[in-house]
């Protein structure tokens, strides 16, 4: 192996070895060994060696996915953009100058890629190559002879072009936020800054007569930060702290709206699960949960605030949208509304704010996916239903129509039914269940009629308790909702004899049918759709007078 190449090599290592930041490459192992080693006609004296670089697997480069001119949105670029910066924010801090900054030493994992309706989509992005870098610069660097000018000609400083295979003196940071503007260039517009095929010389000459790439011209603030990180004087130029800054405030004007719609009980359990995914790459975050048809978007910014602990309470709708709007604007904000029933209140919580709006339609779920959520709520001690049960499983499957909520509540019920003639019984019910007219398409159709079988195999004590809390102890009657040792006292109160402890058999059974639940801190819980049918029920004439 050549020379200069080995210690280009081992700079890698070093440099990877010794870094660790989200946005860059992870490192593994390095090794070298013998080319001709296992060639039976390999000769030492032609044998050469070989370097190997273990990282981790990416899924594609940046380069490749600008060369496929592959629309993205916005803030996707910007967001791309943004994570280049703070990499490279933390490389100046750790005193190493990168000298090859680029579009094709970015590698991309995008996740949610072509899944969600309009392509939404958001990538983490890690950068590599650190053969050329510098370490330990400092502000005032030796000069060093090299035999390479090192970097691509087209994304270099005009600094470094000029000083040749003269190390520079001074600028060495100033030099990797020129690539970076120029690298922004090409994610922008998908052109390289330059022809490729220009001489250093005429390169120069054009880069001094100030000749820079153009632009897309919806992009103003992006457009006025570039201009100035390709400045000719170098000086003048940002240090990426300040970049990073300004490319967060950028971030925060672009507000990205997801709406998950279609399925009972399913848009709740997947907003909560990605919420409880992505927290993590926020400032801020923040669920808000079964908002009520009396919410407007004062009472939704307030429960917002109340979760952030903030001490001051708005005392209108203008004044709660000033203070969301200074929140959304200083902090990376995740906040999800659950179940909102009129579209407008989100336009009241985020009012003159940008905003890009995806619509994601869940659909039910597959059989092979509803087969294993019924399995894993009817057979607890187990994770595969017994050989029996099979085939009526199958069936009771089929039957619940790919709804979540009706293949918990069932499965739930079906639990503690090990004979084969009750899961008979239940399939002929669910089969037969017709409480409601209704169109047999709609989900909330559906959805009625497997939940109202499950009620009415409930023993009375149980349905009595349930219908009680469908209408007067649940959150939308009770602000906050209501505690399981108040609703024991209830019925302890309530009894001739001391009912405390069948109180609260009751309400566990309920929980272990998945008809309440109860949170940690005691309060009981009942699903929409539950509650609603609960009520309808009590509508009912056998119902009225209790």
């Amino acid at each position: 192996m050549d020379v200069d190449l080995n210690d280009l090599f081992m700079k890698e290592v070093g440099i990877l070895a010794s870094t660790s930041h989200p946005n860059l490459i992870k490192y593994y192992y390095a090794a070298k060994s013998n080319a001709n080693e296992y060639r039976e006609s390999s000769s030492m004296k032609n044998s050469r060696e070989e370097v190997y670089l273990v990282m981790e697997l990416m899924q594609r480069s940046l380069i490749n996915i600008l060369e496929a001119k592959r629309s993205m949105p916005y803030y996707f670029l910007i967001d791309v953009i943004y994570q280049i910066a703070r990499r490279m924010c933390y490389l100046h801090d750790m005193q190493i100058v990168h000298r090859d900054l680029k579009p094709d030493n970015a590698l991309l994992n995008i996740i949610d890629d072509g899944k969600c309706n309009n392509g939404f989509q958001f990538a983490i992005v890690k950068l590599i190559d650190f053969g050329c870098s510098k370490i330990n610069v400092g502000r005032n660097p030796k000069i060093n002879k090299n035999r390479y000018i090192y970097g691509t000609p087209i994304y270099m400083a005009p600094e470094i072009i000029k000083s040749g295979k003269e190390s520079i003196k001074t600028c060495a940071f100033e030099a990797d936020v020129y690539s970076f503007a120029m690298t922004c260039s090409k994610i922008l517009s998908g052109n390289d800054p330059f022809d490729a095929s220009i001489f250093l010389k005429e390169l120069l000459k054009r880069i001094e007569n100030s000749e820079r790439p153009k632009l897309p011209s919806n992009c103003d603030d992006l457009s006025k930060l570039i201009k100035e990180c390709w400045t000719l004087n170098p000086s003048k130029r940002p240090s990426f702290v300040d970049i990073c800054k300004r490319l967060i405030i950028l971030k925060k004007k672009y507000l990205v709206e997801i709406n998950v719609a279609k399925i009972p009980y399913f848009g709740t359990s997947l907003a909560k699960t990605t919420f409880e995914r992505m927290r993590h790459m926020y400032d801020v975050s923040c669920f808000v949960e079964s908002i009520q048809k009396k919410d407007d978007g004062f009472s939704i910014i307030c429960k917002v605030l109340d979760q952030l602990n903030f001490h001051s309470k708005p005392k209108s709708l203008e004044e709660a949208q000033a203070m969301m709007k200074d929140l959304l604007m200083s902090k990376k904000f995740m906040l999800v509304l659950d179940d909102v029933k009129d579209k407008s209140h989100i336009n009241d919580v985020v009012k003159n704010y940008p905003t890009k709006i995806h619509k994601f339609d869940v659909k039910e779920l597959d059989k092979d996916a509803s087969l294993k959520l019924f399995t894993a709520y009817s057979c607890r001690d187990g994770d595969e239903l017994p050989k029996e049960l099979i085939e009526v499983g199958k069936e009771i499957v089929r039957t619940c129509n790919g709804l979540p909520l009706s293949l918990k509540v069932v499965g739930s019920f079906l639990g503690g039914q090990k004979r084969l003639r009750c899961w008979e019984r239940a399939l002929q019910k669910l089969r037969r269940g017709r409480p409601l007219d209704g169109d047999e398409e709609d989900s909330e159709y559906k959805l009625w009629i497997v939940l109202k079988i499950s009620f009415d195999v409930m023993k009375v004590e149980e349905k009595n308790i349930f219908l009680d809390i469908c209408c007067f102890f649940c959150n939308n009657v009770n602000w906050g909702g209501t505690m399981k040792e108040t609703m024991i006292q209830i019925y302890t109160n309530k009894k001739s004899g001391d009912e405390e402890q069948d109180a609260s058999i009751v309400l566990d059974m309920l929980v272990d049918k998945s008809m309440i639940k109860i949170e940690k801190d005691g309060v009981i819980k009942v699903h929409d759709h539950l509650q609603d049918m609960g009520r309808k029920i009590v509508e009912k004439q056998e119902y009225k007078d209790t």
